[in-house]
């Protein structure tokens, strides 16, 4: 689809249009304040082109040249006092050619092929709101795409269907099913170490993980005014059935999943970036030459976890990447609902 050009822009404009400063980091400004920007500086552009150009957030980032970056460095260390002059421009459009892509090297590239082992863990909180089922079944239908190990973590607990419908359920799975008693303070993250212990051995595979989404929220999971059930489906449709777009992902990065989103988790040692859901793959060889076994121990525990492992530059996003807050309605409507309906 249509990219837009924000090179006639200056500024602050230009960051906005970009969503990245002149160093190439993401800019402090939610979508759907940036789509308003937008809209006034492309009136003629349809509203598609516009939300697929916020998608591509990394896209400016990445075309800003040296030259770009030292002229910004100028300007910001001489307070704008410092104008550039016929040499200087000249100087720029000659460091320009040497892009950021140029400098910084890719990170650590792998050989992923489609016949690359495919593992699943999951994380499976059966709570009487039926989300746990609507989750298993997507799971189910798609079991095909996993050829290497199936694990679920199953967390029981007085609000919990009884475990033998859990496992009868799953059997279309065939699935290597554990439990632990549910622990509210850290969630997910009551089943995710022994998940991940499931797959360490498998170091030439990728693993996606993904829990049961919803089943904390009552009857909200698929309530007309939550967004839960289509964010949900979003990111199951995004993880698993684009399989030629996340093992192109993965020959460069450590990870990929959809929704990214920056500057929350301000724990030790986070570089402040997520999957919003905490739905992701990632390649095996690479998550367990790191400290793998460090995790937040709080309810966000799964969610941190990435960015406790890598930094953004690392990964990348099948979907949507620095997304805003997905539970609102409305930022759901305006800028993420029209690029999942024409999802390809």
């Amino acid at each position: 689809m249509k990219l837009l050009s924000c090179e006639h822009l200056s500024g602050r404009l230009r960051e906005i249009c970009e969503g990245s400063d002149a160093g190439g980091h993401p800019i402090d400004m939610d979508n759907d304040k940036r789509l308003t920007y937008l809209r006034q500086l492309f009136p003629n552009e349809p509203n598609e082109v516009l939300i697929n150009h916020l998608q591509n957030q990394s896209l400016g980032a990445r075309r800003k040249g040296l030259g770009d970056i030292v002229a910004a460095g100028i300007k910001i260390l001489t307070l704008g006092l410092v104008k550039p002059c016929g040499p200087c421009n000249k100087r720029k459009e000659l460091l320009n050619q040497i892009t950021l892509r140029d400098i910084i090297p890719v990170f650590n590239q792998r050989e992923i092929a489609f016949d690359t082992k495919r593992n699943l863990i999951a994380h499976i909180w059966p709570t009487n709101n039926g989300a746990w089922k609507w989750n298993a079944d997507q799971l189910i239908k798609r079991k095909d795409i996993f050829t290497g190990k199936r694990v679920i973590g199953v967390a029981t607990g007085p609000n919990t269907v009884p475990l033998e419908e859990v496992t009868e359920h799953l059997k279309p799975l065939d699935a290597e099913i554990f439990t632990v008693p549910n622990n509210p303070r850290i969630r997910e993250g009551a089943t995710f170490q022994r998940l991940l212990e499931s797959v360490r051995s498998e170091a030439d595979s990728i693993t996606f993980y993904c829990h049961s989404k919803g089943a904390r929220h009552g009857e909200a999971f698929g309530d007309a005014g939550s967004t839960l059930a289509d964010w949900t489906e979003a990111m199951y449709v995004s993880c698993l059935d684009n399989l030629d777009l996340i093992i192109s992902q993965l020959q460069n990065s450590a990870m990929t999943g959809p929704f990214r989103r920056f500057g929350n988790f301000k724990t030790p040692g986070n570089h402040r970036w997520h999957y919003s859901g905490a739905f992701y793959w990632f390649r095996n060889a690479d998550v367990f030459e790191r400290n793998w076994q460090k995790m937040d121990l709080f309810f966000f525990a799964v969610e941190s976890w990435p960015g406790l492992m890598f930094r953004p530059e690392e990964v990348a996003c099948c979907f949507r990447d620095n997304c805003g807050d997905l539970y609102q309605k409305a930022y759901w409507d305006e800028n993420v609902a029209p690029l999942f309906r024409i999802k390809p």
